[in-house]
């Protein structure tokens, strides 16, 4: 392999995949990714629960996982070759469920409201 100039990036899960896809966007320059099993099938991202978590309380981490998401949603077109079809990446867009008990309603509302006021788009349903 030759690697000489290249920027090295050890572990090609989701934070080794993505440091090296902007580095190379970013600066033009080759990026090797060394990954223990280049299957990818038991990397660590491969063998999480792959969820996409939206719901943060600081606007910093509220407006972070919103770019990702966007950023997913699509991928495939900045992944695609020049005259091949946009790889299928198999996203899933599921969601979360957060319960509350009396106690908890208040502290849940308040995390409801803050990410609305910054764009978010969860949907809260209160039952008595």
């Amino acid at each position: 392999m030759q690697a000489r100039g290249a920027n090295v990036i050890v572990g090609g899960g989701v934070m080794g995949a993505a440091t090296a896809f902007f580095l190379a966007r970013a600066h033009r320059r080759p990026v090797v990714v060394v990954e223990r099993d280049p299957s990818y099938r038991r990397a660590s991202s491969a063998l999480s629960a792959s969820s996409i978590r939206q719901q943060f309380s600081a606007p910093v981490n509220i407006a972070l996982s919103r770019w990702s998401f966007s950023f997913l949603q699509r991928a495939a077109e900045w992944l695609a070759l020049p005259g091949e079809p946009p790889p299928a990446l198999g996203l899933h867009e599921g969601g979360y469920l957060y319960l509350a008990t009396t106690l908890g309603a208040n502290t849940l509302r308040a995390r409801h409201a803050q990410q609305a006021a910054v764009g978010g788009q969860q949907v809260m349903d209160e039952l008595q």
